[in-house]
């Protein structure tokens, strides 16, 4: 059986006797704390230091020597692998560079391991993608739909990838469209239009919507008010 490496030991101790390090340092920096914050700075610390000892070398026990830049970046890549937040991992580095800053003062480190150290802002998300279950109900909804508006509106965005601005704005004149030939002008977001070229999923319930529409409206192509 492989042995138990130092991420594996992350999200832990709640029970665990307090290290004496971190219990100096409580007195002696953390009595104006309210309860909550320091429950959170005590946690952090622990889980840390609790890490740190199970590092190659440490002997399965905590001293400031063995906080080194090295061990604290690697301690942050190890909960970010653990899919912790950005904002959880400043924390963290606010929280220990408060406590090396003791350390040093104390005369137990030479140096602040989370000095240059910086933290990547959070990727944004990608879009969810629908599975391919949730695209054929999606699309059998759409079928069986007898409002063309609709099915014109879904083909634009499902078979020809256009944004949500780019059908609300969608006009008439931009849309000359038939069963075989044009392009409709797209882009309204930030005024980049682009001619795109249609798919006939998306060409014939486009053109069935628009003849439906113009005699509706004389100017917006798919009225999205009503």
């Amino acid at each position: 059986m492989a042995a138990p490496q130092p991420y594996d030991k992350i999200r832990l101790f709640p029970q665990i006797a307090m290290n004496p390090w971190i219990e100096e340092y409580a007195r002696a920096e953390l009595n104006g704390k309210n309860e909550a914050t320091l429950d959170a700075y005590l946690r952090i610390l622990r889980q840390l230091t609790q890490w740190v000892a199970h590092l190659p070398g440490s002997e399965e026990e905590f001293h400031p020597k063995f906080l080194t830049k090295t061990a604290f970046g690697d301690y942050l890549e190890a909960l970010q692998d653990r899919e912790y937040s950005t904002s959880h991992l400043e924390r963290v580095k606010t929280v220990v560079n408060g406590f090396a800053n003791w350390l040093i003062a104390e005369g137990a480190l030479r140096t602040n391991p989370t000095r240059g150290i910086t933290i990547a802002p959070q990727a944004l998300l990608a879009p969810r993608e629908l599975s391919k279950e949730q695209r054929l109900v999606l699309r059998n909804l759409i079928e069986r739909s007898s409002d063309l508006r609709g099915k014109a509106m879904f083909a634009l965005g499902y078979w020809a990838g256009c944004r949500v601005s780019d059908v609300s704005y969608l006009l008439i004149k931009h849309t000359q469209i038939g069963p075989k030939v044009g392009k409709p002008r797209v882009g309204h977001k930030g005024e980049k239009y682009r001619d795109i070229v249609l798919l006939n999923p998306a060409r014939d319930p486009l053109s069935h919507g628009m003849r439906n529409e113009m005699q509706i409206s004389s100017e917006v192509a798919l009225d999205c008010s009503s």
